[in-house]
């Protein structure tokens, strides 16, 4: 139910037919998103999960990589979805990681990212201004307040825990 929730906002504020599920884990999402007819492609560190990923029919296009070395060319998704997975990366790693997430997307980036919750499995707690900054300083993206306000406000009575950010590509 929470990620049924979580595509059908995500899908409300963005318009997209292709996404990069970034961290997609067991694909509850990707599964989401192929379910509204969305071209999805999920990327993990973890084989375990994209293995469980790819028995599901139909399946997304399942990729083992990390998010500091996303194996596709230069805008090949027009949206990049990555939730709860940023503050999962080491701190050395996450300017890698967001310079990858960037510049995979045509369009849209679309995160959730914890900011509050430190505990041993999240190494890069980082504030709402320091993560907008390190994406705002690749120069290739702005930030869409409006958008990150109205997925607030649809969360906020049942996931207060999502911390939302979207950026969309700047245009030359």
């Amino acid at each position: 139910r929470r990620f049924d929730w979580l595509a059908n906002a995500l899908c409300r504020v963005a318009k997209f037919e292709s996404v990069l599920d970034a961290g997609c884990g067991l694909g509850a999402l990707s599964r989401e998103f192929i379910k509204r007819g969305i071209h999805t492609t999920s990327i993990d560190v973890a084989s375990v999960a994209l293995a469980a990923l790819s028995v599901e029919q139909p399946h997304p296009l399942a990729v083992r990589a990390s998010l500091e070395a996303i194996p596709f060319r230069t805008g090949a998704v027009e949206a990049v979805v990555c939730c709860d997975v940023l503050e999962h990366i080491p701190v050395f790693d996450i300017a890698d990681a967001v310079r990858e997430l960037v510049r995979v997307s045509r369009r849209w980036l679309l995160l959730t990212i914890n900011t509050r919750h430190v505990y041993r499995y999240h190494p890069t707690i980082l504030s709402r201004d320091s993560w907008t900054a390190l994406f705002l300083a690749t120069g290739a993206v702005v930030e869409r307040r409006e958008e990150a306000a109205e997925l607030h406000q649809l969360a906020v009575h049942c996931y207060p825990e999502y911390e939302f950010f979207v950026f969309g590509k700047q245009t030359l």
